[in-house]
């Protein structure tokens, strides 16, 4: 594994690193202008599109993407969009699956990606605040990052790529399909997929989609005010009844008691 870290040797650093929280309404365009430095994204929530060199390509909440030096993305949020962002450099790139142009990608399963984003948000308020030693630390935590986003893109090169296409289907809380369809536009029988799908992720295409389902509607119960029944909708149950089961479920308690909980801690 080769070592990836941001560029240590800038002569000012506080300038070595840019970082900070976007919140965004749907509709909203942006574009970085820091076109010397990497741009490392995650997106807690909502999607959007970037376009690169004219073309449009989608991003989607529980992901990472790192977009290289020299290009200028522009961002367009089609749902309301929630992620943390930073510049800087780097000695070498790491080894993310590219997703286009002068960009990568890291998907990890919903339990590397909390990890990841902890990191992530941990880094950014190190950033922020530039508190005593605040440079080291942001550097380690920000590569922690970049290093398990490289061992996905290793692990990945063993796995199928029908299996990567199903499991890119899964992740997307938009995809409407069932696991027959999947199944199908991965070239495969129904059996083989669920076989194939558990070896290389070691778990079922239904609990795999069921854990970012609950993943992604926690996270929103956490931190936003929207109604349940939209909620239940960007997380891709087709109505609340779904949602309230397969939550309580997996939870032990209905969205409302979870929501009401995570702001009584707050306060």
């Amino acid at each position: 594994m080769r070592k990836i870290c941001p560029n240590e040797k800038s002569s000012d650093l506080s300038k070595s690193f840019i970082a900070g929280r976007t919140t965004r309404n749907k509709g909203i365009r942006w574009h970085s202008l820091r076109i010397d430095d990497w741009n490392l994204v995650g997106l807690l929530s909502g999607e959007g599109h970037v376009s690169i060199e004219g073309k449009d390509y989608l991003l989607f909440a529980g992901r990472l993407y790192l977009f290289a030096p020299m290009n200028t993305p522009r961002f367009f949020y089609t749902r309301q969009w929630d992620g943390f962002w930073l510049h800087t450099r780097l000695n070498q790139p790491p080894e993310w699956t590219k997703a286009g142009p002068s960009f990568f990608c890291a998907a990890p399963p919903p339990s590397v990606f909390r990890k990841m984003m902890n990191e992530f948000q941990e880094a950014v308020q190190i950033i922020l605040d530039r508190k005593q030693g605040w440079h080291q630390l942001a550097m380690s935590l920000i590569s922690t990052v970049l290093i398990r986003g490289s061992l996905l893109e290793s692990g990945n090169n063993r796995i199928d790529e029908r299996c990567r296409k199903a499991e890119t289907l899964l992740a997307d809380l938009r995809n409407t399909g069932n696991m027959d369809d999947i199944a199908k536009n991965c070239g495969m029988s129904r059996s083989l997929f669920f076989s194939m799908f558990r070896s290389a992720y070691g778990t079922s295409p239904h609990l795999y989609r069921s854990g970012i389902q609950i993943d992604r509607a926690c996270y929103l119960l956490e931190t936003t005010d929207l109604e349940l029944d939209l909620i239940a909708e960007q997380c891709g149950w087709k109505d609340r009844t779904s949602f309230f089961k397969q939550f309580k479920q997996a939870m032990g308690q209905t969205p409302g008691t979870y929501r009401k909980e995570c702001l009584a801690r707050m306060n």
